[in-house]
């Protein structure tokens, strides 16, 4: 399932407070998402400040810290977005309210400057609404979610185009969607064909009981699903959910900036990627590796679940490694029974094993890939059921052919019989 492996959970260099908006976007053009901090209150500049740390630095740096050519105010949409092209995140303001042109308004201060100049200041065709969320797609067109008073009863999806310079509609869409309000709308990150594909992280009232991830696909006109799924979050509302282009796979991650109750006191990041889970190699993914004190057999650990917390777990190693006239053999049993001063080195075992003929011999054999870690629990793999097989075995040998073979293959249920062949 998509949206279960939490591929980062960190705090961060900002400490906690609620002056503005938290988000994502690339400030240095290394193509990479930073964490941006739009301080819209309380700043010490008396304007606009824009606040970033790089993702290159695992959000530890406090990289940006800038006032900037806005005023303050608050009666539209702050967002960082690379308007201008050159890969760099801009300063975007969508005034909603209270504007001199009595219609929706966009301007942008660009990142070339410092976010010092403005580089576009424009009415547009929209009429002021405060009926949804106002925001813009990668291509830098002008989109209104309408999530309330729809005459439809249905989300919908309004686009001004950025080439008509925000005086067109491209788009006045009725979604797959139906009207509520118990999570964040929002735009995936990169455009399908022309338009955005749109999301909606359903964070109360789930029916999964965990933070929902539901979007429709601009190439359906936003009938069609794209995907339903709960995630491994647990739903709470500290701070801001958004879908970010993270790991930049073919659909974003789905981001959390947790902004209160946090554990440490600082901001924190936590990202799930959408890639479904698989299970992952146990040494990738482990602490504390060790060989059970008391029972050599038995393998021990704490594993990283795919919510980022940890763990313990362990396996019984003789369920599936076998002892083959000295030579370790997977999909096998019982080794321990005839091994002796068995050992971990990260994840090779090695002992020394008992031949046939009564003699010792010491071998070794690697875990790294028939160990997983599924979600925090050991999960061996390439294991098949065991089938019946006979063997010839001269007389004078059974007696300690068919010790060696109970060790290696023996199963709860099944038993060697030693039958004797006609002549």
């Amino acid at each position: 399932m998509a949206y279960q492996r939490r591929i980062l959970a960190t705090g961060t260099i900002f400490d906690i407070e609620d002056n503005g908006f938290w988000s994502f976007a690339d400030l240095n053009g290394d193509g990479s998402q930073d964490l941006v901090y739009i301080k819209t209150r309380n700043t010490g500049t008396g304007k606009i400040e824009v606040h970033g740390s790089y993702n290159e630095y695992r959000f530890q740096q406090h990289n940006v810290a800038t006032g900037t050519a806005f005023g303050i105010e608050d009666n539209g949409t702050w967002l960082m977005q690379d308007w201008t092209g050159d890969g760099k995140a801009d300063l975007v303001y969508i005034k909603t309210r209270n504007t001199g042109s009595s219609t929706v308004e966009v301007h942008v201060a660009d990142a070339a400057s410092g976010y010092q100049k403005f580089v576009l200041q424009t009415g547009t065709c929209f009429i002021c609404d405060d009926n949804g969320i106002w925001t813009m797609s990668s291509k830098g067109d002008l989109v209104f979610i309408k999530t309330r008073n729809c005459g439809s009863n249905m989300i919908e999806y309004h686009v001004a185009s950025k080439v008509s310079n925000y005086q067109q509609f491209t788009q006045h869409v009725t979604t797959g969607f139906g009207v509520e309000d118990n999570g964040t709308w929002c735009l995936a990150p990169k455009c399908d064909g022309d338009f955005a594909d749109l999301y909606y992280i359903k964070t109360r009232n789930t029916g999964s009981g965990m933070v929902e991830v539901h979007a429709v696909s601009a190439s359906s006109g936003w009938k069609s699903r794209l995907i339903d799924v709960p995630s491994s979050f647990s739903p709470e509302d500290n701070g801001q959910w958004l879908m970010v282009d993270y790991t930049h796979q073919k659909q974003p991650d789905l981001g959390y900036i947790k902004t209160k109750s946090t554990g440490a006191g600082k901001i924190e990041v936590h990202i799930v990627e959408p890639q479904e889970v698989v299970p992952r190699t146990f040494m990738d993914s482990s602490r504390n590796v060790r060989l059970d004190s008391d029972v050599p057999n038995v393998l021990r650990a704490e594993l990283q679940r795919n919510n980022a917390s940890w763990r313990d777990a362990a396996i019984d190693l003789n369920l599936f490694l076998g002892n083959i006239d000295g030579k370790f053999t997977w999909d096998k049993r019982h080794f321990q029974e005839s091994a002796r001063g068995t050992k971990l080195k990260e994840s090779v075992l090695s002992a020394e094993l008992c031949k046939i003929n009564g003699s010792w011999v010491l071998d070794s054999f690697d875990l790294r890939d028939v160990i997983m870690n599924n979600d925090g629990v050991f999960q061996a793999v390439n294991v098949t059921t065991n089938i019946p097989v006979i063997l010839a075995i001269p007389d004078d040998q059974q007696n300690v052919v068919l010790k060696q073979l109970e060790q290696a293959f023996a199963l709860p249920d099944f038993k060697f019989q030693a039958v004797d062949e006609a002549d």
